[in-house]
């Protein structure tokens, strides 16, 4: 169950007051009183007895017992963005009980600001700005997907990102999400996943995940689909946002929320609004997406993206999905860097921000992992790899 905002504050707190936490990286706003004041005099003094008698016995000896509870010294800054996340849903929730009660009594009022109080709320906007000395410094985490070759050669996939899987219809770009999904729910029993097909049925890929994984009712009751054709890109980040423990979030595929006619503008919003909501929300979000009409066959390349400029960049990592059986042309180079393997497929990795977290020095490159027409990808195959920016065939580990 997640933890409350006083809860959150207390545990601060007591990680302050116990040296776990630098008290300089926490914002005393940020905590509920009265741990807000136990920061506010530790800045000040760091003398006990004036901490007993500004602030109170009780509220010191809470807010240690609750930091007891932590256990190891990793991550303790999540506890900081967790109590800040919390504070901004608690004061959206006060506003929005007002407006409740307004609406139960029979007034009116101004939706406009109900937007306004469930963008910040959903964004972690706060109250203003965070000062640099108070910024705990780090990389942005990579998160393991239980999905092998990804995260053996990869390191898994960003925490929080639009993440981009380009691929031709017949590279198996639906079967990869639902082994991703697939092996997300096992690999993390607490999350949910979400799906939004616009192309598919969800009985059709039920059928898939019945057909190739062994989910147990439980997994699958944590795997939610929406195949609306119709929904836009802000309903979906909106609607995602009400699931709780949420890990996961899959669209299939970005290029069919446009109606009328493609443009690099339609396109740019999608990309942005994807990118915006992973931030907001806080998780990985894996984009299907198509191939422009300039790609004749060979390695897919990340300008074979429509609109490529604004896909690189605003997607924190980019992957093509390459089946030399039917992606090859006579004329063809590429497999000499990639050779066809009957039975075999590619997962390409052009770019993750930041760099590369396993082939730090022999990237980009691409995992050979099992693939056939008929179950798709392996997800338990933890693969070859084969550095793409080499003109040699070359396997390694």
């Amino acid at each position: 169950m997640p933890m409350k905002w006083d809860e959150l504050s207390a545990v601060v707190a007591g990680l302050v007051l116990d040296q776990r936490l630098p008290v300089n990286h926490v914002d005393e706003k940020s905590l509920m009183p009265p741990y807000n004041e136990i920061i506010k005099e530790y800045k000040k003094s760091s003398d006990m007895n004036d901490l007993l008698e500004k602030v109170g016995l009780f509220a010191i000896q809470d807010a240690m017992h609750k930091a007891e509870s932590v256990n190891g010294t990793s991550k303790l800054a999540d506890f900081v963005v967790l109590c800040e996340r919390a504070m901004n849903n608690y004061e959206a929730g006060e506003l929005l009980n007002r407006v409740s009660k307004k609406l139960i009594e029979g007034d009116s009022v101004d939706w406009s600001k109900v937007t306004s109080i469930a963008e910040r709320a959903q964004s972690g906007i706060g109250n203003g700005y965070s000062s640099m000395d108070k910024v705990t410094a780090m990389e942005v985490p990579f998160k393991e997907t239980g999905f092998a070759s990804l995260d053996k050669q990869f390191g898994g996939i960003p925490e929080a990102g639009q993440v981009l899987i380009g691929g031709t219809p017949s590279s198996g770009k639906t079967s990869f999400m639902l082994g991703l999904a697939a092996s997300w729910v096992i690999k993390h029993p607490e999350e949910i996943v979400v799906i939004n097909t616009i192309e598919m049925l969800k009985e059709e890929l039920k059928m898939r995940l019945e057909e190739v994984y062994k989910l147990t009712d439980e997994q699958l009751s944590r795997i939610l689909v929406d195949d609306a054709t119709d929904i836009s890109p802000s309903e979906v980040i909106s609607k995602a946002a009400t699931v709780e423990k949420l890990g996961l979030l899959c669209v299939d595929y970005i290029d069919l929320h446009v109606t009328g006619e493609t443009s690099e503008s339609t396109m740019s919003a999608i990309y942005r609004t994807y990118m915006k909501g992973a931030k907001s929300l806080h998780i990985p979000i894996v984009n299907l997406a198509q191939l422009n009409r300039n790609y004749t066959g060979g390695i897919p390349r990340p300008y074979n993206l429509r609109y490529t400029g604004m896909a690189e960049a605003l997607g924190w990592s980019i992957m093509m999905l390459y089946n030399p059986s039917s992606n090859w042309f006579a004329d063809s180079s590429d497999d000499d860097i990639l050779p066809p393997v009957v039975g075999k497929g590619y997962i390409v990795g052009w770019k993750f921000r930041g760099g590369f977290r396993v082939h730090k020095k022999d990237n980009p490159g691409a995992i050979q992992i099992d693939f056939d027409g008929a179950n798709g990808w392996n997800p338990f195959d933890v693969g070859k790899w084969y550095p793409v920016k080499d003109q040699k065939k070359q396997i390694r580990n």
